[in-house]
């Protein structure tokens, strides 16, 4: 048995599944935002982790191979009793009783994932989320080229920047926002900084991450599996609406994406990069300036691979299957 962690609208994650079926792979799929699957004992004597899916029963511990897409298991997977009330049992009211079954849960999911992670595996749990900061200075050690990054706090700071920059992009530290209602969604993507606009910003704010604005030529998207790189060309700098982020996507002009042959030292430094944060799979994002210089920007080790894989005819839904 296959063993797939993920969500439930995650495309990526279907088409994959749907390869196991062609290939006659039997698999278990836990959506982390579905509570369809559920915990009911952990045996360390018989070496069993045993969750209840549809009413049929299964042994994580017997899966021969795990692919780690989004999410894994959660507090929804585990029953308990948040409700109970401190007062109940303790002598004053609150939350402590809650966070101790929070911490309990939260103790027993980490073991599993961490005993799961032993066995052959696409992607892991714990190194998921990245800090991106950490990343680009291992990157800069690694010998590959990555752009002037600036933490700043003020508007005084991004001003003494901006003398010796010209022009800054903003991104976020950690992860994009994200955040879908019923009736709209909500996205935070990389914005151009200069003296013309910076008169709008607060005199303090909170420490936001900027960068040199890196004149390209082309940008690299790079899907990493088990030791080999499928690469894909974005030429999104022939369109304003998405030079600077090609996540601005025009529907009417798409941008010319192609497959792409990264240059051998390239792929050298990227994989002693992906070998030292331990990961077997990754999308890494690149740009190439008007130099010919290779920029990288950052690895999403749980990053879509669809949009490289349908352009570039990779078929890497079927590779990942494969993997398994």
């Amino acid at each position: 048995m296959k063993l797939i962690f993920s969500i439930k609208g995650d495309f990526t994650t279907t088409l994959v599944c749907k390869w196991l079926n062609f290939l006659h792979k039997p698999y278990l799929r836990i959506n982390g935002d579905s509570n369809d699957t559920q915990f009911l004992e952990l045996n360390t004597f018989d070496n069993t982790i045993i969750f209840q899916k549809n009413n049929k029963i299964y042994d994580l511990n017997s899966a021969n191979g795990v692919w780690y897409r989004k999410a894994g298991l959660g507090f929804k997977h585990f029953k308990a009793n948040y409700g109970i009330k401190d007062k109940e049992i303790l002598l004053e009211d609150g939350n402590e009783l809650k966070n101790i079954v929070k911490e309990e849960n939260r103790t027993l999911i980490k073991f599993i994932h961490k005993k799961l992670e032993k066995k052959k595996s696409v992607g892991k749990q714990y190194n998921a989320n990245l800090n991106k900061l950490e990343v680009l200075e291992l990157a800069k050690e690694i010998g590959l080229k990555t752009p002037k990054t600036f933490i700043a706090t003020t508007k005084k700071q991004l001003r003494e920047i901006l003398k010796s920059e010209n022009e800054l992009i903003t991104k976020s530290i950690k992860d994009n926002l994200y955040h879908f209602t019923e009736n709209h969604g909500y996205y935070t993507y990389t914005e151009k900084v200069n003296l013309d606009n910076i008169n709008s910003f607060p005199d303090i704010f909170s420490p936001t991450l900027f960068q040199n604005l890196v004149e390209k030529r082309y940008e690299l998207r790079v899907f990493y599996l088990t030791g080999k790189f499928y690469s894909m060309c974005v030429f999104s700098q022939n369109d304003k609406q998405t030079e600077l982020d090609f996540r601005k996507y025009n529907n009417s002009k798409p941008n010319r994406n192609i497959p792409f042959k990264l240059p051998e030292k390239i792929e050298q430094n990227l994989k002693t990069l992906f070998n030292e944060l331990d990961l077997n799979t990754g999308s890494a994002d690149i740009m190439v300036d008007k130099n010919g210089n290779y920029i990288f920007l950052e690895i999403n080790p749980v990053g879509q691979f669809s949009m490289v894989s349908t352009p570039c005819n990779f078929y890497l839904e079927r590779e990942l299957a494969k993997e398994l």
